[in-house]
């Protein structure tokens, strides 16, 4: 198993790196998703493409979105 340097320099390796953001993005979701610790709090997450209540057309810097179990929403910036 690849150490955490590792993976984020394999990102940086096949995507390069201005590339690198959106492959990390969806490794947040499923860190997020999956966690044992994590997912206890979260009840959905979503990236920022694919949220459907945006407050923001331009890009200001969110990543991903998630709910957490008492209906709180939560904006994340993921950077690689």
């Amino acid at each position: 198993m690849a150490t955490f340097d590792q993976f984020i320099a394999s990102i940086r390796l096949e995507f390069g790196e201005n590339g690198a953001g959106k492959p990390f993005e969806v490794f947040c979701k499923r860190f997020l998703e999956n966690d044992p610790e994590r997912s206890k709090t979260i009840d959905k997450v979503w990236l920022w493409d694919d949220y459907q209540n945006k407050w923001q057309r331009q890009d200001l810097g969110t990543d991903l979105v998630f709910r957490d179990n008492e209906g709180l929403i939560w904006a994340v910036q993921a950077k690689c």
